[in-house]
């Protein structure tokens, strides 16, 4: 399922949908400041961009990796990128990157909502983990309202704690936590 192409997904504010070659110069324009750099690493250059987006409509095909663009109502071009990642034996994960203009304005919750559906309706998936920089208290938080909960991460060998947090989770967490948000699949 969805290995020829995602759906698009259609919340408050944006519609998600599969990144395409032409959205490489927005995300490289919005996402490599520092501002967003310090808790991710997209890739650097415009052709990095286009090798990121080609090597993730390769990997959903495969059916490992699912990969949606946020373009604002308005908008013909992507401000952010919110992922799913389900490699061979290993618990699927999922993460984000938006551009900084957008932080605060909800969008982020309701296109993660969408995301979360999707992940846990149609995949199927049992749960979803995430990892941030420990120091990403925004990050933090909106996991957080989206009813994720941080998981004790292991130490180091030599007993000092790693530099990022994970969370899980999982629909039970959701249904218990915050209520779901009205999306539609086109």
């Amino acid at each position: 399922m969805w290995r020829t192409a995602l759906p698009e997904l259609v919340v408050r504010g944006a519609v998600l949908r599969e990144p395409r070659v032409e959205d490489a110069p927005s995300l490289h324009a919005l996402l490599t400041s520092r501002s967003v750099t310090r808790f991710t690493t997209p890739p650097v250059t415009l052709d990095g961009f286009e090798q990121f987006i080609a090597w993730s409509h390769a990997k959903r095909a495969a059916g490992q990796y699912y990969c949606f663009a946020v373009v604002p109502d308005g908008c013909d071009r992507a401000v952010g990128l919110i992922q799913i990642q389900v490699p061979a034996g290993r618990s699927p994960e999922w993460g984000f990157v938006l551009a900084p203009t957008y932080w605060g304005t909800g969008l982020f919750a309701a296109c993660a909502d969408a995301v979360l559906d999707f992940a846990f309706d149609d995949l199927g998936l049992p749960e979803l983990g995430a990892r941030l920089a420990a120091t990403n208290g925004r990050g933090a938080a909106a996991l957080r309202k989206l009813g994720a909960v941080p998981d004790p991460m292991p130490r180091a060998t030599d007993g000092r704690p790693f530099d990022e947090s994970y969370w899980t989770i999982t629909p039970r967490d959701r249904a218990r936590r915050v209520p779901r948000a009205t999306s539609r699949l086109h």
